[in-house]
């Protein structure tokens, strides 16, 4: 239950990109990569855990490595996301502001 969710939740986040970004590009953000890594390690092995139980310990080790490589790319997609810049490269401060002179005052002129 708890993989349907986490890859639930996963595609919300990118229905949510696709309808409302808020960087220019949605890789630049340390978030989609975190997403990205839960999506890959959830769907990578989820029958593997599904039928772990059914399986006996010769063939839980010979069907490891499946999880093992999941990790690893996980763990390599987490890594990316820490390494990334903090950058404030949204779509709002891309936009030019502009002082509403109905309701702003005038700056103040020092002497």
């Amino acid at each position: 239950m708890e993989y349907l969710l986490l890859i639930i939740f996963c595609l919300f986040y990118f229905f949510k990109e696709i309808n409302q970004p808020e960087s220019v590009f949605i890789y630049s953000s340390y978030t989609f990569w975190v997403i990205v890594g839960i999506l890959i390690y959830s769907t990578g092995t989820f029958f593997f855990f599904t039928y772990s139980r059914n399986l006996s310990d010769e063939e839980w080790a010979k069907w490891s490595v499946i999880n093992y490589i999941f990790t690893i790319i996980k763990n390599i997609l987490f890594g990316i996301a820490v390494i990334m810049p903090k950058k404030n490269d949204t779509l709002q401060s891309q936009e030019k502001h502009y002082r509403d002179q109905l309701f702003d005052p005038p700056p103040l002129n020092p002497l």
